[in-house]
């Protein structure tokens, strides 16, 4: 998530960036107070040939380089036939760039809307989760051989960036300890290739969308991934099931486990090893997100909005819950 003070709209700036883009000018009106901003503002617009996404990040929070490995990742994975987003070229050709604004440099790129909606649109089912689970087992066997791998950071580096967090913003010395713990245990695992590569890290159900008229899948998204165990993606995907909308029916944790590991088993292996480390690697995500929510609560605005105060409240709370689930 983007620290506080970039949470807030700025539809001027969109205005501006989007005039990079191809775009119908006469429709923004419509579509800008669609937009959202959680780990990026994102502002929809259209196109001729549909709805796209403007996605922007203040250069600060995420570099062009880390936006053109997201969009050269996306269209190495549409050449092999993957289901990813759709990058929207510039009208100079870029797929992204580092926009020089009136309100300070932002990283910019865009995405076509993909087909469908997000997997936690739908209730729970046997197929729904087989799929889900196939897709990702395709995503990695179709990310194996990607350039990008070279390019983008590991759980080490991740790991390393979120200690520091712990330490800027004196976090108490049972996160630490944690922190060190996790680093010891992973870097016991072998990095075995049919184990380990370059992952989404965000394939949770709100970046898994899914067509029912052609029971086709679609992933966006792709601006968190590192290199790390593919055990990383799975226990995400997981944990994200309880997200699916409630009236379907009724499966145990288990069931749920069984159908999304049956799915991916279909497309790339996944062994008893796998298994056994998963509850190491929830601890890794787990601890990334609360050194995040640290550094993302630290910095107070003068006058915050209300719905800001409440967010700050969630997100503390969130965060407080975290801690509790490291400490055990």
């Amino acid at each position: 998530m983007l620290k506080l003070k970039y949470l807030i709209e700025n539809f001027e700036l969109a205005k501006h960036c989007i005039g990079y883009w191809e775009h119908d000018e006469a429709s923004l009106a419509e579509t800008l107070p669609w937009f959202r901003i959680s780990s990026n503002a994102v502002y929809p617009f259209r196109q001729a040939q549909g709805l796209c996404f403007l996605r922007l990040s203040p250069a600060a929070e995420k570099t062009l380089a880390e936006v053109e490995d997201e969009t050269a990742a996306a269209l190495w994975l549409r050449e092999k036939g993957f289901p990813a987003m759709e990058p929207v070229p510039m009208r100079d050709g870029r797929y992204c760039a580092l926009l020089s604004t009136p309100w300070g440099s932002y990283t910019a790129c865009c995405f076509r809307q993909v087909a469908g909606q997000p997997l936690e649109s739908f209730p729970a089912s046997r197929e729904l989760i087989e799929g889900y689970g196939r897709t990702l087992g395709q995503l990695h066997r179709d990310l194996a051989d990607c350039s990008v791998a070279g390019l983008r950071r590991s759980w080490r580096e991740l790991l390393a960036s979120a200690r520091q967090q712990l330490i800027d913003h004196r976090a108490p010395e049972a996160m630490l300890a944690c922190c060190d713990t996790l680093h010891s245990r992973l870097n016991a695992l072998p990095p075995a290739p049919e184990r380990y590569g370059l992952i989404h890290y965000d394939f949770e159900p709100d970046n898994v969308f899914f067509d029912p008229c052609t029971g086709q899948y679609a992933v966006i998204d792709f601006d968190d991934m590192i290199v790390g165990w593919y055990a990383l993606d799975v226990i995400r995907a997981l944990d994200g099931l309880e997200d699916l909308s409630p009236g379907g029916v009724p499966m145990s944790p288990e069931e749920q486990r069984d159908c999304f590991l049956r799915g991916y088993r279909s497309r790339h292996p996944f062994s008893a090893a796998d298994e056994a480390a998963l509850p190491l690697m929830r601890s890794l995500v787990q601890l990334v997100e609360y050194a995040g929510l640290m550094h993302v609560l630290a910095e107070n605005l003068p006058a915050e909005p209300e719905w800001m105060a409440g967010l700050r409240q969630r997100l503390a709370s969130k965060m407080q819950a975290l801690e509790q689930l490291l400490s055990r």
